[in-house]
């Protein structure tokens, strides 16, 4: 059971944290380093200050799958899995 006022909070990424635009939708920009590299940063950023747990939605497996074999291969993988266990 979820208080929503109190537990729930929803929203979208616009740009990670050098301001790049993150257009993950876009199979061309999910495709570019930087947006993957940005957009996981942007979800460090928000998994150090969130208290509990933190649910990420991509628009595909293809898109999910790219992204978790780009944060592995530059360690960003280790440092979310350093803060919060990763499923």
């Amino acid at each position: 059971v979820i208080d929503v006022p109190r537990q729930l909070f929803v929203s979208v990424v616009p740009h990670g944290p050098d301001e790049t635009t993150l257009l993950s939708t876009c199979y061309r920009s999910s495709s570019d380093l930087l947006v993957q590299d940005q957009l996981g940063a942007a979800i460090l950023d928000a998994v150090g200050v969130i208290p509990h747990g933190v649910l990420c939605f991509f628009p595909s497996y293809s898109v999910m799958e790219r992204l978790i074999a780009r944060w592995k291969a530059t360690q960003l993988w280790q440092q979310l899995n350093d803060i919060k266990t990763v499923y």
